[in-house]
């Protein structure tokens, strides 16, 4: 007898674990919401970024997909967003403007890593949900998780060169966007969902788009040929005099050598990179100019 309530007891128990994770709502976004967020670039502090779902259909599939309005900062958090029939949300923007990444995983309770990009030369961008908490933002209490992505070659990979971290808030969406390189960062700071009025919802423009342009444009890397075997031009571009850095790493996020470390002047320069000596495969080159961050993804084919 015991034991028959002890099993009746488990099975509720795991019920009601189950009902409480279908009762989240990580992605709550409706049509009519409003969502406001502070963008910073490094310290400093760019246009607001206002995005209004002005629409949201469904189809035959049970897919479904929002209508967007931007206003303020010119760079969207996502794009062309659907939520497919199982819950999955995919959008542009993430980290490449044209291919449709897979943001958030429905199984997000289960904290398992999941495949939000797969490239054709077998490799794996992946999302994994680092920690679990609860906690207050703009007033609203609810359990949020810490969100981070990875490049690595293997889809079962815990570990790999971050790209991208995030958290997401049960009932506010996402609360927190971040590049790991010099890229924007997005902080909620207000909104509109469903009946829920939080924060301030109010649109405040910093600077110019051509300001914000020029502070974009401070360091440029990139290289060719891209594949290359065994040597590549690595070109890199600075407004300002500083000492630059160039470091490479692998598909894992292990640092494998410094390239330069140097002061330069201002200007346009080149660089013969010669990889004889490393294995085939897919390396990311990070270049440092003071507070400013570029990263290049690099072939190497033998």
């Amino acid at each position: 007898m015991r034991f028959i309530i002890a099993i009746c007891y488990i099975i509720f128990v795991v019920s009601t674990l189950e009902i409480e994770a279908q009762n989240k709502d990580f992605f709550p976004y409706k049509s009519g919401d409003i969502i406001v967020f502070a963008v910073f670039q490094g310290n400093d502090r760019m246009n607001d970024h206002k995005v209004s779902f002005v629409d949201v259909s469904t189809d035959s599939n049970k897919n479904t997909f929002f209508t967007l309005n931007y206003e303020g900062y010119e760079n969207p958090i996502f794009s062309d967003l659907k939520i497919d029939s199982s819950g999955n949300v995919f959008g542009n923007d993430w980290w490449t403007p044209t291919e449709k990444w897979k943001i958030l995983n429905y199984e997000l309770i289960t904290e398992e890593n999941w495949i939000a990009w797969f490239y054709s030369s077998e490799e794996f961008e992946i999302g994994r949900v680092l920690s679990t908490d609860t906690s207050n933002y703009l007033g609203i209490k609810s359990e949020h998780k810490n969100i981070e992505y990875f490049t690595a070659g293997d889809s079962t990979s815990s570990s790999g060169f971050q790209t991208i971290g995030a958290t997401v808030k049960d009932s506010l969406g996402f609360i927190d966007v971040f590049s790991y390189e010099f890229g924007p960062r997005y902080l909620l700071k207000g909104g509109k969902i469903g009946d829920e009025i939080f924060g301030d919802t109010t649109l405040t423009l910093i600077t110019s788009n051509e300001e914000e342009n020029s502070f974009l444009n401070d360091f440029q890397l990139s290289n060719y040929p891209n594949p290359f075997n065994p040597s590549t031009t690595v070109s890199y571009s600075m407004k300002e005099a500083g000492t630059v850095v160039l470091e490479l790493y692998d598909i894992t996020g292990r640092f494998v050598e410094e390239i330069v470390n140097e002061y330069k002047l201002s200007g346009e320069y080149k660089i013969r990179f010669d990889a004889s000596n490393l294995s085939s495969g897919t390396y990311f080159i990070r270049g440092k100019l003071g507070e400013s961050i570029s990263t290049q993804k690099i072939t190497l084919i033998k």
